[in-house]
């Protein structure tokens, strides 16, 4: 996740979690054959990743920002695509989706929140 937690880089945290399905659309449109309802193409995969967070590390300033929070924001759905039917995120060197049990992302964010609200409470500045 990015360092500092900026407007520019909040920002792309919620555009990286939102835009990344914007790839879906040329399928619906062409009306191109799915494997399954849960099928997500080869752009939710870790080479995607890799791209926008190479970018992110040569890029300065508010771009550079914005650019570390979409890698965070994409990490974020990609997480939870593993959970609710799996993702390509070993492609090319394969297309098979990977996937977890939904209990363990459901566990991911309980920890994620006792650590935000108990180790790691934030202060408060009277």
């Amino acid at each position: 996740f990015p360092e500092r937690q900026e407007p520019a880089s909040i920002a792309g945290m919620v555009l990286g979690s939102i835009l990344i399905d914007v790839d879906h659309v040329p399928l619906l449109v062409l009306k191109l054959p799915m494997e399954s309802a849960e099928d997500r193409p080869v752009t939710h995969s870790l080479v995607t990743l890799a791209v926008v967070a190479g970018l992110s590390r040569v890029t300065s300033g508010e771009a550079g920002s914005v650019l570390s929070g979409i890698a965070a924001g994409t990490t974020c759905h990609f997480i939870r695509d593993l959970a609710t039917g799996g993702a390509p995120l070993a492609w090319p060197a394969t297309r098979r989706l990977l996937s977890v049990p939904y209990i363990a992302y459901a566990g991911l964010l309980a920890a994620l929140v006792v650590n935000a609200r108990v180790v790691r409470p934030t202060s408060r500045v009277p």
